[in-house]
């Protein structure tokens, strides 16, 4: 080994140091107040180790003054700052934080208007991520072996935002309504999609569009209870619902089921109506030959402006019933002629009335497909006003 002596305490090492014995020691420095380093005097670049004895921290930093870009400052408390990224390396790398001990472990974010940590709140065994330093305080998302909590209940919206390129969406709590939203945007309570309240109510603020191969809405879960579907109406309010007391399904007026019905079916499928049945009606003057639609009605009120031939119809319904009217114009003496379809009592077409202005009532019922009977007409009504 060659030593040589520079001023008066520092030496130049020309080849190796290997330090021999039970408990070989390097100490640098003698206890003053001074910081002492060891350099690595680069081609480029150079390291220091060094105490940096103004703050008492141990450095390790770029170039060779000490304190001047330290890359890792370890303090009298075993703090330790790193001034750079920190890239862990290996097959299984991995970073621990704590002992084992009881006490808590944090990482903190410290920002320049507000802090963040990560941490391990030991006295609960949670994970928290909050707001600030300390741990268990304005927590955000606590984490558990078994559950994930947004919020520490505190009067404040929690939402978790979906940030799209063109559109986002969140859900949240709206702390205000004590409502559970899925909505459009990133600002809780606007434009919400879905909202559950804590009745378990759900509201949709949009259209409901059920796909696949069966789509199927069930109301209800076979429990002892009415089922409904209330139409809230500005002025007025329908509901279609199941009284399960009656095991009826109810079509009426208002948001009470089984007040004022206006349908009601049985299981036997017998069905009620809570007020008069109104029978779509078709008017239109006629002349020659007319196809009565009566998929699209169920009476028909004729101005005979000539003579009519009623042609076989294709759209009936058995089981269908209604009227014809006939109605003379003013010149009257027009006659009606019927195809095969329609069948009248005893095989015989009976006379109308030819009065000018004369009015008529012919009731049909369709019994099977291409047969419509035909009642005798009501004769010479009174003329309309």
């Amino acid at each position: 080994m060659a030593l040589s002596k520079i001023g008066s305490s520092l030496l130049d090492l020309t080849t190796d140091l290997v330090l021999t014995g039970t408990t070989p020691s390097i100490t640098i420095g003698d206890a003053g107040a001074e910081d002492s380093k060891l350099v690595f005097d680069g081609n480029a670049q150079d390291f220091y180790i060094a105490l940096d004895d103004s703050v008492d921290d141990l450095l390790i930093g770029k170039g060779s003054t000490v304190g001047t870009t330290p890359a890792i400052a370890i303090t009298e408390d075993l703090l330790v700052t790193v001034h750079g990224g920190l890239t862990m390396a290996g097959a299984t790398p991995t970073l621990t934080i704590g002992d084992a001990g009881a006490e808590d472990t944090k990482i903190v974010f410290d920002g320049n208007a507000k802090d963040f940590y990560i941490a391990l709140d030991d006295s609960a065994d949670k994970l928290v991520i909050g707001e600030g330093s300390t741990v268990g305080t304005n927590s955000i998302l606590t984490i558990t072996d078994d559950a994930v909590t947004i919020g520490d209940a505190a009067a404040v919206d929690t939402k978790i935002v979906f940030d799209g390129n063109a559109q986002d969406y969140y859900i949240g709590l709206d702390d205000s309504a004590d409502d559970l939203l899925i909505g459009l945007g990133s600002a809780v309570g606007t434009t919400p999609a879905i909202a559950i309240d804590e009745n378990l109510q759900i509201t949709t603020g949009g259209d409901i569009v059920m796909g696949g191969a069966t789509p199927t809405l069930t109301i209800g879960d076979a429990g002892a209870e009415d089922a409904k579907i209330v139409f809230d109406g500005n002025a007025q309010d329908f509901h279609i619902g199941l009284d399960d007391s009656a095991d009826d399904l109810v079509i009426g007026l208002g948001s009470a089921l089984g007040t004022t019905p206006a349908i009601s079916i049985t299981e036997a499928l017998k069905t009620s109506f809570g007020g008069g049945v109104v029978g779509k009606t078709s008017t239109a003057n006629a002349t020659g030959n007319v196809t009565l639609d009566f998929d699209a009605n169920s009476n028909f009120i004729l101005t005979f402006t000539g003579n009519v031939t009623l042609d076989n119809p294709s759209t009936e319904s058995v089981g269908q019933s209604g009227i014809i009217v006939i109605i003379q114009d003013g010149t009257g003496s027009r006659t009606i002629a019927t195809g095969t379809d329609y069948e009248w009592p005893a095989g015989t077409e009976p006379a109308i009335s030819t009065a000018a202005n004369s009015v008529d009532i012919l009731p049909y019922f369709v019994d099977a497909s291409n047969s419509v009977l035909l009642g005798n007409p009501q004769l010479a009504f009174a003329t309309p006003s």
